[in-house]
């Protein structure tokens, strides 16, 4: 088991699509699925710009106003997350008290759609078979 501080991330300023105040890194990166954490700055920024795949942000501290397509804001706290289709175009503002969040990129399903994915258990061809 290794624990991850997610502060210690090594992480680049980005400033395209009109950002600021907004710093990046990846977590991990495995083929088009990619896990990242980003750090706004109070007030900072993320541009608006279109999604590379689906697009899941986890706000882990601070608030944050989210836009999609409509261009429409909505408040998003700690604990809570933002799904956007690939090729959405959306934005990112913080608030005054900044934010620290985790991106993940890629081709996935996200709640309620994975209600019809198959859990581990559904997976295991029997359940009760011993170790092979």
């Amino acid at each position: 088991m290794r624990v991850i501080d997610l502060a210690q991330i090594p992480r680049m300023e980005i400033d395209q699509y009109g950002s600021r105040g907004f710093h990046w890194g990846w977590l991990t990166r495995e083929g088009h699925m990619g896990h990242s954490v980003a750090r706004l700055e109070p007030g900072g920024r993320i541009g608006r710009h279109p999604t590379v795949g689906n697009q899941l942000m986890i706000v882990v501290a601070g608030v944050i106003e989210a836009s999609g397509e409509d261009g429409h804001g909505e408040r998003v706290e700690q604990g809570q997350a933002v799904v956007w289709d690939h090729g959405e175009q959306h934005a990112t503002v913080a608030t005054s008290e900044g934010a620290l969040l985790v991106l993940i990129e890629g081709a996935f399903a996200t709640w309620p759609d994975t209600a019809q994915v198959p859990t581990a258990q559904d997976l295991d061809e029997d359940a009760s078979a011993p170790e092979r």
